[in-house]
């Protein structure tokens, strides 16, 4: 049972950004990947230009 277990377990991507003191700043797991960096990074530029309270949505 275990063998099996251990065969369905797939290897994935972590995805890091860092500032610049290297404290990460935004994390995501394989599949979500540019599309969830990008999804981020809009949100965040968005908060910036309008003055609104960041709210991340992951």
């Amino acid at each position: 049972m275990e063998e099996k277990k251990k065969q369905a377990v797939e290897s994935g991507s972590l995805y890091m950004t860092l500032d610049a003191f290297y404290s990460p700043v935004y994390l995501s797991m394989r599949g979500q990947g540019e599309e969830g960096f990008s999804r981020y990074i809009s949100n965040n530029v968005r908060s910036h230009t309008t003055g609104r309270e960041f709210i991340p949505d992951h």
